[in-house]
């Protein structure tokens, strides 16, 4: 009988414990509910390639249009190139393949010639194409043609002068030969050098170099 005021002051106590712990969890607040994660900005062309932060994808898509184009360009050359009408011979090809051996022979030996020789020499001469490219504009091409005349028609009248006063045929015959070298020498070198100057040097030296 002793126990039982006991046993009711333990219940008591227990259940005034039980009591207060449920009131305080009902006066405490609710928990926060964690922190949205806010979406992560999209980054445009003129912030950071769309495609890493590095540019390598930019890099790689430009790579890949100037691919694409240069095989557009290159098949569309070829398409050109497939749609060309064929090439004709020329007219030396035709030559050279209905020649017989003997005749290629022989053409070959002109080209060997001293003569073909120094033309070849001569188109490569910068100096004789440095004095043809002067000598062709020239405004004194009118000057020489009369200068020329002129002393053609004074060497004609020089030489039958002279021929008079020789009765022997060897008399006539050295008037027309010394009056001949007057004559080529004065044309050739003389009042073209007087007319031209240095131009027409140039080309009289290339000339001696090519064939002399």
């Amino acid at each position: 009988m002793r126990l039982r005021p006991v046993l009711i002051l333990l219940v008591s106590t227990l259940a005034t414990h039980s009591a207060w712990a449920g009131f305080t969890v009902l006066r405490s607040p609710p928990p926060e509910p964690p922190p949205a994660l806010a979406p992560a900005p999209l980054k445009t062309t003129g912030d950071a390639p769309l495609y890493g932060d590095d540019g390598y994808g930019d890099r790689d898509l430009d790579d890949l249009r100037q691919k694409q184009e240069q095989i557009r360009k290159t098949t569309a050359d070829l398409s050109d190139i497939q749609s060309a009408p064929p090439i004709e011979p020329s007219v030396p090809s035709k030559l050279l393949a209905g020649m017989t051996p003997e005749a290629m022979a022989q053409v070959q030996a002109m080209m060997n010639s001293p003569f073909f020789q120094g033309i070849k020499n001569l188109s490569r001469d910068p100096q004789f194409m440095a004095g043809i490219t002067e000598l062709l504009p020239s405004k004194d091409h009118k000057k020489h043609g009369i200068t020329q005349l002129s002393f053609m028609f004074f060497m004609f009248v020089f030489r039958s002068w002279r021929s008079k006063q020789h009765d022997h045929w060897l008399g006539k015959l050295w008037v027309h030969l010394y009056s001949f070298v007057i004559l080529a020498a004065t044309s050739a070198v003389f009042i073209p050098v007087w007319i031209y100057g240095d131009p027409y040097q140039k080309v009289m030296k290339a000339l001696s170099r090519a064939f002399l």
